[in-house]
């Protein structure tokens, strides 16, 4: 009763929004919603699940108008959602960093789309080069460094380590926003930069991660959660890209702990904050979650956006881990992680509800 009176209770706006009007005004009181892991009642929308999301416009700008946010409401990527599409007041300058080796046709695939499709006007590319040898892949890296284009190529003389090299490239870049990118991408949206820098903008948002896709156009990424999979999987992995996902979550801005480093956009003060990547424990696999989890317990959030789109031809640049070798480091560094966060861990995911399944990516019932 305290919490209603001290956010106003309900306002005078159409009577269906009456509930999200207050919610969004408890949020603004610094409410805490919780999980109630019991279940109640339970709808099987598997297509039409439309009828969760009431009209909010009305509430949705009467909470940007509150708060004095810059921006509008506009209709969102399916029926009855919305964006609230926050403006750019300045463009601050983006630096995208993209680790390679030797992968020639797979690079020029994704320099030539960000060049393409990148609509955002403050962005430089920065290639690192980590010790690649062939002629044709250093001849472009010149012809890319001579270009006109705000392109650079920096080497990195040292051993792979993927840790490693985006922690020593992230020291060598002045510029507040660093998007960390593999050469195995390709562009697709052409909003995609500034619709993750737009969202960066928020004091609380340290990191914003991107809807990716396979080759064959289904879902890659779409946020990280923790435990799926036995420690932390992809939600919606192998979904039809035309799909939305349980309740829309594939096409809905939402906070996630974990994204993935393939495409994510970070605060240059808040990695070295958290001292970015673990180089010693966490060279290949499993930096990114820990570095997520570390500006989460930091007391950021982490974002995702379905407004960057960008296909991901996953390990086309170093492979699988499939030698003796290389299968007992990914087995350590998974150890590493189950060690450090194993309490975070056993807590759950908080954007997953415990009744879902763990051992499949769609969302099924936990059964």
């Amino acid at each position: 009763k305290n919490h209603f009176l001290k956010s106003g209770g309900f306002q005078n706006i159409p009577k269906q929004e009456y509930t999200y009007d207050f919610l969004l005004r408890s949020l603004e009181k610094d409410a805490r919603f919780l999980h109630i892991p019991k279940v109640l009642i339970h709808n099987h929308y598997r297509q039409d699940f439309s009828s969760f999301y009431s009209s909010g416009e009305t509430a949705l700008k009467a909470y940007i108008s509150r708060n004095k946010i810059n921006a509008t409401v506009e209709p969102g990527l399916i029926k009855s959602t919305y964006r609230i599409r926050r403006k750019l007041e300045h463009f601050p300058k983006a630096v995208i960093v993209i680790p390679t080796k030797d992968n020639l046709p797979v690079l020029k695939k994704c320099i030539n789309s960000i060049l393409a499709k990148t609509t955002y006007p403050n962005y430089e590319i920065v290639i690192i080069n980590n010790c690649s040898t062939e002629e044709a892949t250093l001849s472009y890296y010149e012809e890319m460094s001579n270009s006109k284009q705000e392109i650079r190529c920096i080497d990195y003389d040292l051993e792979f380590n993927y840790s490693a090299i985006n922690n020593w490239a992230v020291n060598q870049i002045d510029s507040e926003y660093i998007l960390l990118l593999n050469d195995d991408t390709e562009v697709i949206s052409k909003g995609w930069l500034g619709s993750m820098v737009e969202l960066i903008q928020r004091p609380k948002t340290a990191a914003v991660g991107a809807k990716l896709l396979y080759h064959d156009n289904t879902i890659q990424h779409a946020g990280v959660i923790l435990n799926m999979g036995g420690l932390a999987g992809h939600a919606h992995k192998h979904c039809s890209a035309h799909e939305d996902g349980y309740l829309g979550r594939v096409n809905i801005i939402q906070n996630f702990n974990v994204c993935t480093a393939a495409c994510l956009l970070i605060k240059k003060t808040v990695f070295q904050e958290v001292q970015g990547f673990d180089e010693k424990n966490l060279k290949v696999a499993f930096n990114d979650v820990d570095l997520c989890l570390k500006i989460v317990e930091a007391g950021y959030q982490i974002a995702y956006t379905p407004y960057a789109t960008l296909y991901h031809y996953e390990s086309k640049s170093r492979g699988k881990d499939r030698m003796p070798q290389q299968l007992k480091r990914a087995r350590k560094e998974k150890a590493f992680i189950r060690k450090k966060w194993g309490k975070v861990l056993k807590k759950g995911d908080e954007s997953y509800n415990s009744n879902l399944s763990l051992s499949r990516h769609d969302f099924s019932l936990r059964i």
